[in-house]
């Protein structure tokens, strides 16, 4: 199976030859590889001084270094990195220029490799600043909490549109809902405030052919049946260190999604290799049950940390890339 094969059919409920890996986003190519996949150049506060040449020329060789990394990283779907002054992207419908002459590279650069971005249009974890207004409004102005909603949908749908006219075949849906205590929305609260945005944004995404993964850390299980039903292709991240058990979400739902994720990084950056293995073996003894019914669409575990008090900074740990119903792994030390 070529990559793009492999992806689709993992989204799609098939059987890979193997399990295709993805990441949300590289965080750390210039701890593996010596610089970032953005240029300090191309940040939005530099990006006045560049001519159209200058500006031009940075973004063929970011998309032809992004192309370049995930290939050492094996990865099936790429996940585009921002560039271009985003701003508040929840009340645009279209994108920066520099960000659609950096798809239209990378896209020729990869072939038919299933490019991704993030894709999602509803409401997130309000931050610190935020959080009161927002619970005071689902009390007192639901109304106008639902009107946001509906544009924020609407922009996201928009958008969605615009990155399949780039060549954008998976759409990541980001917004977090839970802590590892739970959802930060009742489920109730939730099924009003999020879920029939969630689906009206999939829906759409389906009818222009996009693939949806949906993200969201924390504990999941008390929304498991909501985000099932607004018919996302695959859910992720399954989140281990919120008591998510990727065999009972497989049980509750794995005939209806597919399944992303559920490795702890944190257990890798706390623990030597010694103490990693059962989790791997552990990992491996449920490996059967999780191909039934569905296949498993798994993620490149995120590496290290740069600054892990256990490993040198240029570890590189690679897990959950499952070939052949077998977990294996790849820890590479810095000299």
């Amino acid at each position: 199976m070529t990559h793009r094969e492999r992806a689709f059919a993992a989204l799609s409920g098939r059987i890979p030859d193997h399990v295709p890996t993805f990441e949300l986003e590289c965080q750390l190519a210039e701890e593996f590889f010596g610089k970032p996949l953005l240029p300090e150049a191309l940040r939005p506060e530099n990006l006045p001084s560049l001519s159209a040449a200058g500006k031009d020329r940075l973004l063929h060789e970011m998309a032809e270094y992004t192309v370049w990394v995930y290939d050492q990283l094996d990865y099936s779907i790429l996940p585009l990195h921002s560039v271009g002054d985003f701003g508040r992207l929840e009340d645009r419908p279209d994108f920066p220029e520099e960000f659609k002459t950096f798809v239209q590279y990378v896209r020729e650069a990869a072939g038919d490799k299933p490019l991704a971005f993030h894709g999602d249009g509803t409401f997130s974890i309000p931050d610190g600043n935020g959080m009161y207004d927002f619970a005071y409004r689902t009390a007192d102005d639901p109304e106008g909490l639902c009107q946001e909603a509906d544009r924020m949908a609407r922009n996201a749908i928009e958008r969605n549109r615009r990155l399949r006219d780039l060549g954008v075949d998976v759409l990541l849906l980001c917004s977090d809902y839970c802590y590892n205590s739970g959802p930060f929305l009742s489920p109730s609260m939730f099924s009003r405030f999020i879920a029939p945005y969630l689906h009206r944004i999939l829906y759409e995404a389906r009818r222009n052919g996009q693939y949806t993964i949906k993200h969201t850390d924390g504990n999941i299980m008390p929304i498991l049946d909501q985000l099932v039903g607004c018919e996302p292709h695959a859910l992720h991240s399954l989140d281990p260190m919120a008591g998510v058990d990727i065999r009972e979400v497989k049980r509750l739902v794995g005939g209806r999604v597919a399944l992303c994720g559920a490795a702890d990084r944190h257990r890798a950056g706390r623990d030597r290799l010694r103490r990693i293995l059962p989790h791997l073996r552990q990992a491996r003894r449920r490996l059967p049950l999780l191909h039934q019914q569905r296949a498993l669409q798994g993620h490149a575990a995120r590496a290290l940390p740069a600054d892990s008090g256990r490993l040198e900074a240029h570890a590189r740990l690679q897990l959950t890339t499952i070939r052949n119903k077998t977990i294996q792994e790849e820890v590479q030390y810095g000299s």
